[in-house]
């Protein structure tokens, strides 16, 4: 099991603060501001946009994120952009990025002005042909705060497989997950108390909230009372899958 230690000297299980999704699989830096930057020039070749700006916040970007650009006015504009998956990244050390992207823009590099900002990104856990091999895979769990009542709680899981990219290459296919509960966390006492998908592939999301009964997709929650979930530890599993990829994967009450 990759991802579960089983070992004594393991780290402590995070808590599980409610109405925060906990990152059981993969993460999310949700610490630090989205990168923002001055575009400085730009250009493209009708397939693939570049574009330089200077960083002035956060982070350097990585290929994957998602990159919005306001305020460009060569090619008419077309460098402007919402949302588009960065391929190539190259910061050099005064902070100004050369970034590429999927765009028609046609023109040589000139100078330009513009707003960029890139949020930060869900990174998720690579399932590599030898894990998928060595099935099932286990998440690292998160530990609830259980107090004298439960309600108006329930608890819910989310289960996303990116899209295929050149950052993130997946062939995921046939994914089978669950939800596990238990009250010491010790391996052998994990049981699975729902399933979040059967048979997902990569550029899905899929979701499970307790109450729902029998996972469908897309999940349709039941009727009536959710309130039935009331363990002290929770982890996710992946249980069946074919190819290789990433998976993020958090866990909310």
């Amino acid at each position: 099991m990759p991802f579960y230690v089983t070992s004594p000297f393991k780290p402590t299980p995070q808590l599980l603060i409610q109405g925060t999704p906990s990152y059981v699989f993969g993460s999310l830096n949700d610490k630090t501001a989205p990168t923002f930057g001055y575009v400085l020039s730009d250009s493209g070749n009708g397939t693939t946009s570049t574009v330089v700006f200077q960083i002035t916040q956060g982070n350097i970007p990585i290929p994957g994120a998602l990159i919005t650009i306001i305020g460009t006015a060569n090619a008419a504009g077309a460098y402007n952009t919402t949302n588009a998956t960065l391929l190539t990244v190259v910061v050099n050390p005064q902070g100004v990025a050369t970034v590429t992207f999927l765009g028609a823009g046609t023109s040589a590099s000139a100078s330009d002005g513009g707003q960029v900002s890139i949020p930060q990104i869900e990174v998720g856990d690579n399932l590599t042909v030898a894990i998928v091999a060595a099935l099932p895979a286990t998440s690292a769990p998160v530990a609830a705060v259980v107090g004298s009542t439960i309600v108006g709680r329930s608890t819910s899981a989310t289960l996303t497989l990116p899209a295929s990219s050149a950052a993130f290459p997946s062939t995921l296919a046939g994914v089978t997950a669950v939800i596990q509960g238990s009250n010491v966390d010790r391996d052998d006492h994990y049981n699975t108390i729902g399933t979040i998908v059967t048979g997902g592939t990569a550029g899905s999301t899929y979701d499970w909230q307790s109450g729902q009964g029998q996972a469908t997709t897309p999940a349709v929650l039941a009727d009536g009372n959710v309130n039935v979930l009331s363990f002290r530890f929770y982890r996710l599993q992946i249980t069946a899958a074919t190819g290789a990829g990433y998976v993020v994967g958090a866990i909310m009450q």
